[in-house]
Protein backbone atom coordinates (compact mmCIF):
# COMPACT_ATOMS: atom_id res chain seq x y z
CA UNK A 1 0.00 0.00 0.00
CA UNK A 2 1.32 3.44 -0.90
CA UNK A 3 0.92 6.60 1.17
CA UNK A 4 -1.76 7.88 -1.23
CA UNK A 5 -3.78 4.70 -0.87
CA UNK A 6 -3.90 5.02 2.91
CA UNK A 7 -5.28 8.60 2.88
CA UNK A 8 -9.03 8.86 3.29
CA UNK A 9 -10.90 11.15 0.89
CA UNK A 10 -11.63 14.62 2.22
CA UNK A 11 -15.26 15.13 3.26
CA UNK A 12 -15.72 18.52 1.63
CA UNK A 13 -19.29 18.91 2.88
CA UNK A 14 -18.13 18.50 6.49
CA UNK A 15 -15.40 21.09 5.88
CA UNK A 16 -17.83 23.53 4.25
CA UNK A 17 -20.16 23.31 7.27
CA UNK A 18 -17.34 24.69 9.43
CA UNK A 19 -17.30 27.98 7.47
CA UNK A 20 -20.53 29.96 8.00
CA UNK A 21 -19.67 32.28 5.11
CA UNK A 22 -20.21 29.39 2.70
CA UNK A 23 -23.81 28.84 3.82
CA UNK A 24 -25.16 31.92 1.99
CA UNK A 25 -24.62 30.37 -1.43
CA UNK A 26 -22.02 32.77 -2.77
CA UNK A 27 -18.75 34.08 -1.38
CA UNK A 28 -16.67 37.08 -2.38
CA UNK A 29 -13.07 35.89 -2.68
CA UNK A 30 -11.48 38.99 -4.18
CA UNK A 31 -9.26 39.80 -1.18
CA UNK A 32 -7.96 38.49 2.12
CA UNK A 33 -10.52 40.29 4.26
CA UNK A 34 -11.56 37.17 6.09
CA UNK A 35 -14.68 36.42 4.08
CA UNK A 36 -14.32 32.76 5.06
CA UNK A 37 -13.84 32.56 8.81
CA UNK A 38 -13.64 29.17 10.50
CA UNK A 39 -16.53 28.58 12.95
CA UNK A 40 -14.08 27.55 15.67
CA UNK A 41 -12.32 30.92 15.37
CA UNK A 42 -15.65 32.76 15.63
CA UNK A 43 -16.56 30.80 18.76
CA UNK A 44 -13.13 31.38 20.32
CA UNK A 45 -13.33 35.13 19.69
CA UNK A 46 -16.87 35.23 21.13
CA UNK A 47 -15.71 33.36 24.27
CA UNK A 48 -12.74 35.67 24.70
CA UNK A 49 -14.75 38.85 24.19
CA UNK A 50 -17.57 37.66 26.49
CA UNK A 51 -15.45 37.22 29.60
CA UNK A 52 -13.39 39.73 31.53
CA UNK A 53 -10.12 40.42 29.78
CA UNK A 54 -6.94 39.21 31.38
CA UNK A 55 -4.49 41.50 33.04
CA UNK A 56 -1.12 40.01 32.16
CA UNK A 57 0.50 41.65 35.16
CA UNK A 58 -2.41 41.18 37.53
CA UNK A 59 -1.87 39.51 40.86
CA UNK A 60 -5.37 38.08 41.20
CA UNK A 61 -6.06 34.37 40.67
CA UNK A 62 -8.12 34.94 37.49
CA UNK A 63 -5.26 36.80 35.81
CA UNK A 64 -2.82 34.08 36.81
CA UNK A 65 -5.07 31.40 35.31
CA UNK A 66 -5.44 33.43 32.12
CA UNK A 67 -1.66 33.80 31.82
CA UNK A 68 -1.21 30.04 32.32
CA UNK A 69 -3.84 29.33 29.65
CA UNK A 70 -2.15 31.74 27.28
CA UNK A 71 1.24 30.10 27.84
CA UNK A 72 -0.29 26.67 27.21
CA UNK A 73 -1.83 27.92 23.97
CA UNK A 74 1.51 29.43 22.88
CA UNK A 75 3.19 26.07 23.53
CA UNK A 76 0.54 24.21 21.48
CA UNK A 77 0.81 26.69 18.61
CA UNK A 78 4.60 26.60 18.73
CA UNK A 79 4.57 22.81 18.57
CA UNK A 80 2.27 22.95 15.54
CA UNK A 81 4.60 25.46 13.86
CA UNK A 82 7.75 23.54 14.84
CA UNK A 83 8.92 26.53 16.87
CA UNK A 84 9.54 27.36 20.50
CA UNK A 85 6.89 29.30 22.48
CA UNK A 86 9.16 32.35 22.85
CA UNK A 87 9.34 32.64 19.06
CA UNK A 88 5.60 33.27 18.78
CA UNK A 89 4.89 34.98 22.09
CA UNK A 90 4.19 38.57 22.87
Amino acid sequence: MTACESVRPLNTEAVRKQFPGLQAGSVCLNNGSGALVFQGAIESIARTMSKPHMNLRGLDSKSKLDVEERQTNYARLASFMNASPDEIGE
